[in-house]
């Protein structure tokens, strides 16, 4: 299939610049579904009319009112990027730093989620898309982790991505309040094609990347009138520890405020009488007095910690900084052209993503509590009856005889190990077509998202491993015999603990059309509705929901919850004048758990010349409350939808007879009612406080987000290509009376941009240099703890050997820059790939 684009938008897909930078094309958006066959209707033909991401209007041109961002399928390649998260991670206005990834959630609850963060407002506030349709949300939700996992897309059937950068619930509902990346995935393909690579961080370590990934497309619709296109691809990352690099090999920089150093250690420490860490080494008890007496841990004497040992988790090997990451994705798309108008179509996908982790020992003390309301306190005490109680010097002390009081890690049961397995799959079936002057699409949608989190190794359950603890026969001090040790496994906690799964399931309809002829052009109108079900069901291990297992804070319990929903929208396009075009567009979501919303959105869109675009949007949006937010053990039953107003401005520039293309666009957006967390562990006179002791989610924030996105892109020659973009955001809490009003949320830089230049040679060789940049930010609400801003160099070359072959090679992080985008967690460095792409 084909479909037309304007000159303007064709003359952009040339000049793109790629690698770091991605297309400028603002309201020159290209299509989002080309939904008529090229045997019926050819390319070039006029009355070809396509839908953008942003509006259910189809129209002859591709152009809109609000800013959309495409990424294409030859951007993608030349990206280097092999992953969606990868992909997303180069475009500024996707703020990775207030999603949820892979390296900034090691030693965090997250379930090994990676979700999208449109201008900084997180995933929850993006919606995601797979040709429009939704996916389920993340199955493994908890506080904190909120959209769709990423990395259930599956990157190598990726044909585009569309990115408005607006808010978008009078078109799509809930979640749009950021944005929306609608992922298009490849269709009516031919042939086979083939990829692989492998990278390797040059530091070495650990943290070596493969990636293989095969596409085959059968039958032609223009002559075959059917076609079926396959995807799979496999990616595995291989771990790397935190004491492998020197940016992280140590939780103790006092001069920047760092002093993540535990006390609790092995060999224990005694702080009865203040006696401090003791040890056999040598065959005599004695108070530990270097590195050798302390170890694992390290021996520390200054004015800031004292003189003791302390265990530093980042300076064990074993310990990850980033997971071992296995990730399959299988897609298929299956086209039937029924006659010159109407078609069938059918789109599946099946996604696995499996993290291995491993974290350092736990510790047990009684610095930490435990049960169904998490107050009980882990104490461990060692009895003057026990072999290994140390008399002579807890008699320096002034304390023999009495119960000592222990900190101990448990390294005797293992480091804590954790298998995390994310499963996706989704399936759209549905007819498509046109009748008279009117396009219309009906189809029917299942999703099913399944987390499961293993425990491996090195979690225990309180209410076996104090009683062992606590019995004396357990060596403190150093190692145990055998016999003890497997006393001490006995506790341990194996198996899954964790099992969610999410629905989403339903049918929609809509259709689009011209009612009347005005003197500017043709009144255009959308109308559509929806219906669907959303499901969560999270099943907790019984030992996990009683608050009994070290590590995980206290009690998680099951989480069962669903709900209806019932849309309807419309939409329509009215031409003012030949250059002034005005766009109207409202949605009415009912939910069966909290009411009814019906939010509008106004645009306008004024072309003076053919190279000149203004445009302007104001909108409402809303985030329904999650299932787990309603229904889990910090569940509010009576929370409303977050709401926001957001309005736009942009200007676009073409020039240079298609060569440069500048934009530029300024937002805001005030949100209301935001879900937070309601802590109850302090004194409160809330009344959930009296049932929900831990805390409760409740509507109590207000946050605002405003800056502005530039973006250019420049050809001045067919070889060379220069592309920019540049995202300015000022995202601050805005909760009248919070202690945070005024500061920044966390992980959000102000400044994020992206460049690119590629050059191509005649002799098939083409190389591109990217840089990324990314300022000053903080990983906390109260912005005490600061991530420094940092400046990325990509590097790639690729050759190509015939139509059928080509080489390639890339750098990332060149300079082996070192950034955060979580306290203590960087990256890999300077990592080099290889790899090859073959087409049959």
């Amino acid at each position: 299939m084909s479909f037309q684009r304007n000159k303007v938008a064709a003359a952009l897909a040339c000049i793109v610049g790629v690698g770091g930078a991605m297309a400028v094309s603002g309201a020159f958006a290209q299509a989002q579904n080309p939904d008529v066959p090229s045997s019926t209707r050819p390319q070039g033909s006029p009355d070809i009319r396509v839908e953008v991401t942003g509006s259910n209007i189809k129209r002859v041109e591709g152009e809109g009112a609000l800013p959309v961002q495409v990424i294409t399928r030859q951007e993608i390649e030349r990206s280097g990027a092999t992953t969606t998260m990868e992909l997303l991670q180069q475009v500024s206005s996707n703020n990775s730093l207030g999603a949820v990834n892979l390296s900034n959630a090691v030693g965090a609850t997250t379930l090994s989620a990676q979700t999208a963060s449109l201008r900084g407002l997180g995933g929850g506030r993006t919606l995601v898309l797979i040709n429009g349709h939704r996916i389920d949300s993340f199955s493994g939700e908890i506080q904190g982790v909120q959209g769709v996992n990423l990395a259930a897309i599956p990157f190598a059937a990726i044909e585009r991505v569309e990115i408005l950068k607006d808010g978008a619930s009078a078109i799509y509902g809930s979640d749009a309040i950021g944005g929306v990346i609608n992922f298009i995935m490849r269709s009516d393909y031919t042939g086979i094609e083939a990829t692989g690579y492998y990278g390797s961080p040059t530091r070495g370590g650990g943290g070596e990347q493969w990636q293989g990934s095969v596409t085959g497309g059968w039958g032609d619709l223009a002559k075959d009138r059917w076609n079926v296109t396959l995807s799979a691809s496999y990616n595995e990352q291989k771990p790397l520890d935190q004491a492998d690099r020197n940016f992280s090999n140590t939780s103790y920089i006092p001069s920047i405020g760092l002093i993540g150093l535990s006390s609790n250690n092995n060999p224990a420490r005694i702080t009865t009488g203040g006696i401090g860490n003791v040890t056999n080494r040598g065959g005599v008890q004695h108070i530990a007095a270097n590195n050798a007496d302390c170890a694992p841990g390290l021996f520390f004497n200054d004015d800031i910690v004292g003189t003791n040992c302390y265990f530093d988790p980042s300076a064990v090997h074993g310990i990850n900084m980033i997971a071992h990451e296995k990730l399959w994705n299988v897609f298929g798309n299956a086209q039937f052209q029924i006659n010159s108008d109407w078609q069938a179509y059918v789109t599946a996908l099946y996604s696995k993503d499996e993290n291995h982790l491993v974290i350092q020992p736990g510790p047990v003390s009684n610095l930490f509590t435990y049960g169904p309301l998490n107050t009980t306190v882990s104490t461990v005490t060692l009895q003057p009856t026990s072999a290994f109680y140390p008399h002579a010097i807890a008699a320096d002390a002034g304390v023999d005889g009495q119960p000592l009081n222990i900190r101990y890690r448990t390294f005797d049961n293992g480091f804590r190990d954790t298998t995390d397995t994310n499963t996706n799959w989704q399936f759209i079936g549905g007819v498509k077509g046109s009748w008279k002057n009117w396009d219309w699409d009906g189809s029917a949608f299942y999703s099913e998202g399944n987390t499961k989190q293993k425990l491996n190794d090195g979690f225990q359950d309180y209410t076996k491993l104090l009683p062992i603890l606590n019995s004396g026969v357990v060596n403190f001090f150093g190692p145990n015999t055998p016999d003890v040790v497997a006393l001490e496994r006995t506790a341990n906690v194996y198996g899954t603990v964790i099992d969610g799964t999410s629905k989403n399931f339903g049918v929609q309809g809509k259709s689009s059309g011209e009612i009347w002829k005005l003197p500017a052009g043709p009144l255009a109108l959308a109308v559509g509705g929806e219906i669907r079900r959303e499901e969560l069901d999270q099943n907790m291990a019984a030992v996990l929901g009683e608050g009994n297992v070290t590590g995980f804070g206290g009690s998680i319990k099951s989480v069962a919850g669903d709900r209806d929903i019932y849309a309807a929208f419309a939409e329509l396009n009215v031409p003012i004048i030949k250059t002034l075009e005005g766009n109207v567009a409202v949605r009415y979501d009912h939910y069966s758990d909290f009411g009814s919303t019906t939010n509008p959105k106004v645009s306008l869109r004024w072309q003076p010349t053919r190279q000149l675009l203004l445009r302007t949007s104001y909108g409402t949006g809303f985030l329904a409350p999650s299932l787990y937010q309603l229904y889990s053990n910090y569940g509010n039953k009576a929370l409303q939808p977050e709401f926001a107003n957001s309005w736009d401005a942009g200007v676009e520039q073409h020039g240079w007879d298609g060569r440069l293309v500048l934009s530029a666009t300024y937002f805001n957006l005030d949100s209301r009612d935001l879900i937070e967390f309601f802590d109850c562990t302090t004194p409160s006179t809330q009344p959930l406080c009296a049932t929900e002791p831990f805390g409760y989610y409740a509507n109590v924030a207000r946050a605002s987000a405003r800056g502005v996105e530039l973006q250019a892109a420049v050809n001045p020659s067919d070889q060379l290509s220069l592309s920019a973009n540049y995202t300015l955001t000022d995202a601050q809490d805005r909760s009248s009376g919070s202690a945070t009003f005024g500061n920044e949320l966390p992980r959000r830089p102000k400044s994020a941009a992206n460049t690119s230049a590629t050059y191509r040679w005649p002799s098939h060789l083409s190389a591109t240099v990217g840089a990324r940049y990314a300022g000053r930010t903080f990983d906390d609400a109260a912005n005490k703890i600061a991530l420094g801003g940092y400046v990325l160099v990509d590097l790639k070359i690729s050759y190509d050997l015939g139509e059928r072959l080509e080489l390639y090679a890339r750098v990332d992080n060149a300079t082996g820059k070192h950034y955060e985008t979580a306290y203590l967690y960087g990256t890999y460095g300077r990592t080099g790939f290889a790899g090859v792409r073959a087409t049959f």
